[in-house]
């Protein structure tokens, strides 16, 4: 099972996320939250990647 799915068994992060968001009601509802978190997790990351840089916080609020 490691071998096919190694994203989903060795990251705890997403693992916890994909045991709370299948707790929602529906499939739809389930797809769109992980969608969600993983994109605030990406813009996240690249807000701070621009300030890493010596962005001020405008210019570094457009990379998101």
């Amino acid at each position: 099972m490691a071998g096919e799915y190694q994203y989903g068994v060795f990251s705890l992060v997403h693992l916890l996320i994909v045991f709370i968001a299948f707790r929602l009601p529906s499939l739809a509802y389930t797809a769109a939250a992980i969608v969600l978190i993983y994109a605030a997790i990406t813009a996240a990351g690249a807000f701070r990647l621009g300030r890493h840089y010596g962005l001020a916080v405008p210019v570094a609020l457009i990379v998101v």
